[in-house]
């Protein structure tokens, strides 16, 4: 239902009132002129979005183009790649097979991957769902570029297999491609079917998600999927997935992601018990929590709770953000590679949830003082590279081979992106020096560790 149409306004007439139809119209223009200035200063040429709350589609629509080429417009129904919010139809599936015993969560994964030896301290289901099995990233999934082609699984399978772990089972946190792709090898074995297909038959099918499945690669003449941009079914029965395979191989719409939360959240999808093994942070050994779940981040926006997951693929990007007790679901697809999704989906959070925008500092930062947080550090688990000096007055984080971000002191070691506020830096400092840094974002936490100093 589209949100300025005559129906629509005068169906808000009869229920809430004058007052409270004004209201819904006001929220309506906020959103939609955050969303088009936002837009504006954006490389993408287009983005669809959808919010909702309860029942109510608060609003659905495109703005700009899907398709510069021919000028085709961006609507509610353009489909676009979602990348790593794939992640959560890999892990509910997972859970769906638990479900009807066909697993276990605490299955080592060499059960269904006799490749895998078992060893003294074996990788289980469960902690590659909550990316905590220490595996050795692959590089075609963890690298920085992702492949043109899908990466043949037998040599996945053996590289993850014959390299050394980066840590033991439980021991940290560290986000991974790799893992999601052993899911859907292992969804394949249990299940008896493709991933696609058991995603189909099991959960898509369903939960009425007609826009939804493997993205279609290659020529698309000899591929089935969908194609991006105009949401095309193309017809070839030969599947053929896009590189990420269970980590991010999928394609869908804003009105069809909004749909399959609202199937999970009202535990059509999944049922009560899976639904709270889903949303609870994972656990290490040491008995800390991550701020993640099963393939979703799970936090708070001021007091209220969320689960979510972006993703990023390039020319794409992609958030799906769900507040569990307001009920509200935000979906943001976008045709660039940036963070437009995730900073467009909790700016229009704010607005939906009458939250303040909160507040965000320049602190002016001497010499002296950011020579406390100069150095090179790494990622925790996949040791991309990060950069961090003091350039013109401000510092500066670089990650990997990414433009750098200018960074605003909030004073006591806390900084936040000048592009994006809502992503935070926290430096910890002992002897003098800055020796971890913790990323937050809105739906993600991430430690970088230092290798070398500077200045001192």
């Amino acid at each position: 239902m589209l949100a300025h149409s005559a129906f629509f306004v005068a169906a808000l007439l009869v229920v809430a009132g004058p007052a409270g139809a004004q209201r819904h119209a006001r929220l309506i223009g906020r959103i939609d002129s955050l969303t088009g200035d936002m837009l504006r200063r954006s490389p993408a040429p287009g983005l669809s979005l959808a919010v909702t709350r309860g029942k109510e589609t608060i609003l659905a629509r495109g703005y700009g183009y899907a398709r510069l080429a021919d000028s085709v417009r961006a609507t509610e129904r353009t489909v676009y790649p979602i990348a790593s919010i794939t992640k959560q139809f890999t892990a509910v599936a997972i859970l769906r097979l638990a479900e009807t015993k066909r697993l276990k969560l605490t299955d080592p994964i060499a059960r269904y991957l006799p490749a895998f030896p078992e060893g003294p301290k074996p990788v289980t289901i469960k902690q590659l769902l909550g990316h905590i099995s220490g595996l050795a990233p692959a590089p075609l999934l963890d690298g920085p570029d992702v492949p043109e082609q899908a990466p043949d699984q037998r040599r996945v399978v053996d590289y993850l297999r014959t390299t050394p772990p980066a840590f033991l089972p439980g021991e940290h946190f560290a986000y991974s491609n790799s893992g999601y792709y052993l899911l859907g090898a292992i969804i394949e074995v249990a299940s008896g079917q493709a991933y696609g297909d058991y995603l189909r038959d099991a959960l898509l099918g369903p939960a009425n998600l007609t826009s939804t499945g493997e993205c279609a690669v290659g020529n698309p003449a000899s591929a089935t999927g969908y194609d991006a941009h105009d949401g095309t079914l193309l017809p070839n029965p030969t599947p053929l997935p896009v590189p990420g395979f269970a980590a991010g191989g999928l394609c869908s719409t804003v009105l069809d992601l909004v749909a399959w939360e609202r199937a999970v959240g009202q535990r059509k999808a999944i049922n009560n018990l899976s639904w709270h093994q889903m949303i609870e942070r994972v656990e290490l050994n040491d008995q800390s929590r991550a701020s993640y779940g099963y393939g979703v981040n799970v936090g708070r926006l001021e007091k209220h709770a969320f689960i979510g997951h972006g993703g990023a693929t390039p020319g794409f990007a992609s958030q799906l953000t769900y507040f569990p007790d307001d009920d509200v679901i935000i979906a943001v697809l976008a045709n660039s590679g940036d963070a437009l999704a995730r900073r467009l989906a909790d700016e229009v959070a704010l607005l939906v949830l009458g939250v303040p925008k909160p507040s965000v500092k320049d602190v002016a930062l001497t010499a002296p003082r950011a020579s406390l947080y100069e150095g090179d550090f790494v990622l925790q688990g996949d040791s991309t590279p990060m950069e961090v000096r003091f350039r013109m007055g401000k510092l500066e984080a670089t990650l990997g081979k990414g433009a750098a971000i200018r960074l605003l002191y909030q004073g006591s070691h806390e900084f936040a992106a000048e592009s994006d506020p809502s992503t935070r830096l926290f430096f910890r400092v002992r002897s003098g020096r800055a020796r971890v840094v913790e990323f937050q974002t809105h739906d993600l936490s991430l430690l970088a560790h230092l290798v070398s100093g500077i200045g001192k």
